[in-house]
Order: C-alpha cells, then sequence, then structure tokens
C-alpha cells in the first residue's frame, strides 16, 4: 500500500534568470540533476536553478496557476512559481512496498 503525506512548506524566494514567457516547455535532465526552460521557437535552453530541485524525475507546468510542479527520486512533489517564488513542498508520496 502506497501512503501519501501532505506537506506545505515556504522558504524563501529564488530568482530565475531570463524567464521564457510564451512558447517554452520545461524538461528534467537526470544525468546533471537539473530542470531546463526550453524554447520551442528558438532553440536556447536555460538552466532553472532551483536550490531545492535535487535530481528532478518529472516536470510539468501549470499553464493556469504558472507554476512549475516537479517530483524527485525521493517521491517527493514540489511546486514554485514560474518566478521563483512561492515554494512548496505539495506532498511526500513515501515508498511503494508490494
Amino acid at each position: 500500500m502506497r501512503s501519501c503525506t501532505r506537506v506545505r512548506t515556504r522558504i524563501t524566494s529564488f530568482l530565475i534568470p531570463e524567464i521564457m514567457e510564451t512558447d517554452f516547455l520545461y524538461v528534467s535532465d537526470w544525468t546533471h540533476k537539473r530542470l531546463y526552460q526550453v524554447s520551442l521557437t528558438g532553440g536556447t535552453m536555460t538552466s532553472v536553478d532551483f536550490p531545492l530541485a535535487v535530481g528532478p524525475v518529472g516536470v510539468l507546468f501549470n499553464v493556469r496557476t504558472r507554476r512549475v510542479i516537479w517530483t524527485d527520486g525521493h517521491s517527493v512533489v514540489h511546486s514554485v512559481s514560474m518566478r521563483g517564488t512561492e515554494y512548496n513542498k505539495v506532498a511526500n508520496l513515501g515508498v511503494y512496498m508490494n
């Protein structure tokens, strides 16, 4: 059975240089353990250096709320605004046990 613990943690904001406002996507890089914002029109890629984005496994962008949401290798779901403010640790999904 899988357990899920909902957690809300707030810390100081992070500044993200050169944010793309339109025509972009976010990708997680397992090799270098980073998040990137990639332009869909210009071919540029910017590292998104959230200090707590260590080992991101998957990432999505909520268009309505303008938030970046990712999970790490420890089954924790994180969320931060596109501008790098308002960080939240959304949930700890725990470990799946058969």
